[in-house]
């Protein structure tokens, strides 16, 4: 039978050799994602809408404020956000780059392992081959993410890459071993291996030019399942809990405080979709997103092996005409037509993509390795005439920092004895002189070599701890609902009596010279020549036993969960809206000295400002609560660099105080086997200073740094820490029975 002109071209024709040739549509496709994977690597921090980092703690929804987690599509927030307000989609874009990097290299790692022991058990011989058989039947019987969590504990996850490095590529590259093995046996059996043999070519000739020439090819195909296989097992310990992005685990007392913060990787972002557990969005999104990454490389290593093995798939579906068409497309239109020019663009752009890919992660571990405390904002919160120490909490903010070191040993400088002992902690004057006052009415002046320079009595037992003014005025509390102005001279200039309920707190002076105390639910406000000009409305339900503090300008005063205004004693409409299980936790507005405003409550302290008459929230630090039991802190506060710490010091376990950075980030967590702690005060190096207020004098000094105590003594005499007060070089502390006490050698 004679072939038809329209039969023959339709068998010569190129357009219909052409589908068969390229008919590997695993190749297409999985190029196409791990393209698009690489991109989003590479740009996605300059095509996130928001800072990853950032924090929203409430949200506008449809006329009412609302906490986070918030949903899709709400107010900027295309894909929602975790439960600490955190924007989803730029986490996403964020996150993809140090993730890529950590599975690359450790792909890389897995890669060159299975070469080599591969290598050894395909071409050795003797012991070399049979250990490198075993080990790699070793490797294949133990699940890989067993021993990456065994070897992640052991190392340390507070080694990040290295823990992780060596976590999953002990076992990992037993599958690369074991195919290399094989391909290793094939080769041998080769006709030009017996040619390289019979023409005496040594064992390192035959392995390099022979065996691995022919091996490196499949490298591409091995690399791209590697990496699909490690980030698989990534994702897998990011279930678990472990990754690498600022994550840390603290254990405190009855509940687990765990930093969610640092740059975003996937793992992180899949351990914190966990806990959303009754919201699934985020877990669709974050786990959608690995199954897409994962999928893309699996298929970018079938297609490969579809090539390297001259396979060939037929027409099964429109999708795969479809995938023939677009293959076909940048076939024709994009790549060179020369094979030759065609190997050297895809080496280039491959090249390209690895260097901007490396570079990224790079920046990204440089970034984390770097990342620390957070320099000084360089912001100075005023005292009253300089005074190193003049209140009950240091200042009329309550930050309990000074702007100074602390001393560095517990040597005993000197003592003081004062009979019926101390109500509160000193004031320390700027010139150095220690101010206190005793139970019996007695208020002494101390200098610094423990010498009593003057002495006042004032009617009834003082209330707290002195303060200062501007002047050298000498303001104290009595119990007899009193406010007592000691002059330098030892004379008494005024004393103000108010009617009411009870003073609770020592007294503080603001910049204008206005004094203000608690008085059990409320504050009293007095002038400088002793006039009262108001008292303030009360705090529902609450007996307020710390004085009141002030807001940075200092126009509004803080006390427990409520805001007044500084000029009128009337309460503030601005306060933040705070959530039921928030109530719960006793929230207190308070001032950092960072200059920064801060509702704490709980497990949670909301950075805000007021802007227009409104509270407007601007960041959060938070830390997550699980157990049955709630252990609440017995204080916390924002350091000068912006850390934030929290202490536990009551009498139901040990105490402790927690570091957390700006971020959330744990920097450290330090237990005291010690009950009844109470933290005196914070040191420009951030350590701090805290002393047993139940049995012997017992002190000691914690530094954040070293993540532990650096001097701890027990005074000589005295019982019962009732306060104490830091000055550079010095921590002055009083006791029940009435010791007083300079700590440190210098003064």
């Amino acid at each position: 039978m004679t072939a038809t002109p329209g039969a023959s071209s339709r068998a010569t024709s190129p357009a219909r050799r052409s589908p068969s040739r390229l008919s590997n549509w695993p190749l297409v496709l999985g190029t196409i994602l791990v393209a698009l994977v690489v991109l989003v690597a590479v740009a996605g921090p300059w095509l996130a809408p928001q800072d990853p980092m950032a924090r929203t703690s409430v949200l506008n929804i449809g006329g009412k404020w609302v906490g986070p987690p918030f949903p899709a599509f709400s107010n900027g927030f295309l894909l929602g956000s975790d439960r600490a307000g955190r924007d989803i989609f730029s986490r996403l874009l964020w996150a993809v780059r140090p993730t890529l990097s950590l599975v690359i290299i450790i792909a890389a790692v897995r890669l060159l392992l299975g070469l080599g022991i591969g290598l050894a058990a395909g071409y050795g011989m003797g012991w070399g081959q049979r250990t490198a058989s075993a080990a790699t039947r070793l490797a294949l019987a133990v699940p890989v993410l067993v021993v990456a969590l065994a070897t992640i504990a052991f190392v340390g996850i507070q080694r990040g890459l290295l823990a992780f490095l060596l976590g999953l590529s002990l076992t990992g590259w037993a599958e690369t071993s074991r195919y290399v093995e094989t391909q290793t046996r094939v080769i041998r059996q080769q006709p030009f291996m017996e040619s390289a043999r019979s023409m005496g070519a040594p064992p390192a000739h035959q392995v390099i030019y022979h065996i691995l020439r022919h091996l490196l090819p499949l490298t591409a195909m091995l690399f791209a399942i590697e990496i699909s296989s490690t980030l698989m097992t990534t994702a897998a310990l990011g279930f678990l809990g472990y990754y690498i992005g600022g994550g840390a685990w603290l254990t405190v007392e009855d509940f687990v405080a765990r930093s969610t913060a640092g740059i975003p990787e996937l793992g992180q972002m899949l351990a914190a979709a966990i806990e959303q557990i009754l919201d699934p969005w985020p877990m669709i999104v974050v786990g959608g997103f690995v199954v897409v990454i994962i999928f893309g490389f699996s298929l970018l290593g079938e297609g490969l092996r579809r090539r390297l093995q001259g396979e060939r798939a037929g027409q099964l579906s429109w999708l795969h005409g479809a995938l023939n068409r677009v293959a076909g497309w940048i076939n024709g239109g994009i790549l060179p037509a020369a094979p030759a020019a065609r190997r050297r663009w895809g080496l280039a752009a491959g090249a390209v993509l690895v260097v901007l890919l490396a570079a990224g992660g790079a920046a990204f571990w440089l970034a984390q390795a770097n990342a620390g405390t957070p320099e000084p904002s360089g912001f100075s919160l005023a005292l009253p005439g300089g005074s190193p120490w003049g209140a009950q909490r240091h200042d009329a903010y309550g930050t309990l920092q000074i702007d100074a070191a602390g001393p560095l040993t517990p040597t005993v400088a000197w003592s003081y004895q004062l009979p019926g002992g101390f109500t509160g902690g000193p004031a320390i004057g700027a010139d150095g002189t220690v101010y206190a006052a005793g139970a019996d009415g007695t208020v002494v002046a101390l200098d610094t070599s423990g010498q009593e320079t003057k002495r006042w009595t004032i009617p009834a037992a003082p209330v707290g701890s002195p303060a200062l003014g501007a002047d050298g005025t000498l303001y104290v509390v009595d119990a007899d609902l009193g406010l007592s102005a000691l002059a330098p001279d030892g004379s008494t200039r005024w004393r103000f009596t108010s009617e009411g309920r009870r003073p609770t707190s020592g007294p503080m002076v603001g910049p204008d010279g206005t004094i203000y105390f608690s008085r059990v639910d409320r504050i009293q406000a007095v002038s400088s020549e002793g006039a009262g000009l108001w008292v303030s409305s009360g705090v529902e339900g609450t007996t307020v036993e710390t004085p009141p503090r002030l807001s940075p300008d200092g126009s509004l005063i803080f006390l427990s969960n409520s805001i007044f205004l500084a000029a009128t004693g009337e309460k503030a409409a601005l306060a933040l809206p705070i959530k039921d299980e928030m109530q719960f936790m006793m929230p207190t507005y308070v001032t950092g000295a960072d200059g920064g405003t801060y509702l704490v409550a709980g497990n949670n302290a909301i950075r805000w400002h007021a802007e227009n008459g409104q509270a407007v929230a601007d960041n959060m630090i938070a830390w997550n609560i699980g157990g049955l039991s709630i252990y609440l802190p017995t204080d916390s506060g924002i350091a000068a660099n912006g850390n934030f710490w929290i202490f536990y010091g009551t009498n139901l376990g040990n105490s402790r105080i927690v570091w957390l950075d700006p971020e959330s980030r744990a920097l450290a967590n330090i237990e005291v086997m010690q009950t009844r702690m109470r933290l005196l005060g914070i040191d420009s190096a951030n350590r701090a200073y805290m002393c047993a207020t139940a049995g012997p004098a017992l002190c000691m000094a914690l530094d954040v740094d070293a993540k532990g105590s650096i001097w701890t003594t027990t005074a000589p005499e005295g019982a019962n820490v009732t306060g104490g007060a830091l000055a550079p070089g010095r921590l002055y502390i009083t006791t029940q029975d009435g010791w007083l006490h300079a700590l440190g050698s210098e003064g």
